[in-house]
């Protein structure tokens, strides 16, 4: 079932919080630091970290460095409720 996850996961979960955050797939991707992309980068990263994609193949996904990124992206959640809500619900809609 994981594989299944990650297969259709990633794309899917990337359109759909670009939408949501009403950002585009290339602004998501690329390496501004303007605060509604590094959120919604966040939002992504903890969805896939959650359907048990490892840091480093997150990293590659969203064109980052390393996986020190990503670890930066799940701690900054854990102060922000309303992302990790936000996080919360996109991982019950693509864990069906």
């Amino acid at each position: 079932m994981k594989d299944i996850k990650i297969k259709l996961a990633h794309g899917e979960i990337i359109a759909r919080i670009c939408l949501d955050f009403e950002v585009s797939y290339d602004d998501v991707m690329s390496k501004s630091r303007k605060a509604e992309l590094v959120d919604a980068r966040s939002v992504i990263a903890s969805v896939l970290f959650q359907l048990d994609i490892p840091k480093l193949t997150i990293a590659r996904i969203l064109r980052k460095k390393d996986h020190t990124t990503i670890i930066n992206y799940l701690e900054r959640l854990k102060n922000k409720s309303r992302l990790r809500k936000m996080a919360n619900g996109y991982l019950e809609i693509f864990s069906k």
